[in-house]
C-alpha cells in the first residue's frame, strides 16, 4: 500500500521592529508589530499590536505574533528613550547679603538633568520673576553640546534694583521642547 499526501510549509509572518538598538529622543516612543496577526504577546504579557514605551533609559521591548496559519515569529529591539529635561540647577545671583546696586544681573545654572546631550543649535527659554512681578523671559541658544548633567552658567541681560533692603522671592524656571 502506498499513500501519497501533500505537506504544506507555511512562510514565517514578516515581522520587523526596526533597528535592533533605537535612540529615541521623546518623551515616548510606540513601537507596532504590524497588521494582520491573530495574537500579539509582548515582553510584559500585553497582547495589543502596539507597545508603548515611556520608561526613560535603555530597555529591551520584543514580540511575539502569531498568523492565521498558527504561525508564530518573534523579534525584539533595544531602545534608548533618551528624554530631554532641562531645568535650573541653582539661582548663582544675588544672594542674600549686605548690599546690592540698583543694577543687578540675575544669574542662573541651567542644568540638563536627562539622559542625554542637547545638541548645538538647541533653544531654552529662561525665566525669572521677582515679588511675583511679570516674568523677565529669555533665550538661550546653545553654542556647543549640553551634555547630561552639565550646568550652564547664564547671566540674564535684564538689570534688576536690588538696593532696598528686604526679602525678595526671586521664581526661576526654564522651558525646553521635549
Amino acid at each position: 500500500d502506498t499513500i501519497v499526501q501533500s505537506v504544506g510549509v507555511f512562510e514565517a509572518p514578516p515581522l520587523d521592529l526596526g533597528e535592533d538598538f533605537q535612540v529615541v529622543t521623546k518623551l515616548e516612543h510606540t513601537l507596532d508589530a504590524g497588521g494582520g496577526f491573530l495574537s500579539y504577546l509582548w515582553q510584559d504579557g500585553s497582547d495589543l499590536q502596539t507597545f508603548t514605551i515611556t520608561e526613560p533609559g535603555v530597555g529591551i521591548y520584543g514580540v511575539t505574533v502569531t498568523d492565521a496559519n498558527g504561525c508564530s515569529v518573534y523579534d525584539e529591539t533595544e531602545v534608548m528613550l533618551a528624554v530631554p529635561d532641562i531645568g535650573i540647577g541653582m539661582l548663582s545671583h544675588p544672594q542674600t547679603t549686605c548690599h546690592l546696586d540698583s543694577s543687578e544681573h540675575v544669574q542662573v545654572g541651567i542644568k540638563n538633568f536627562g539622559n542625554w546631550d542637547i545638541e548645538p543649535g538647541a533653544d531654552i527659554s529662561v525665566a525669572y520673576s521677582i515679588n511675583g512681578r511679570e516674568a523677565v523671559v529669555e533665550q538661550v541658544v546653545l553654542n556647543e553640546t549640553f551634555e547630561n548633567g552639565s550646568i550652564l552658567e547664564y547671566t540674564f541681560s535684564t538689570t534688576e534694583d536690588f538696593r532696598i533692603p528686604g526679602l525678595y522671592e526671586i521664581v526661576v524656571y526654564s522651558l525646553f521642547p521635549s
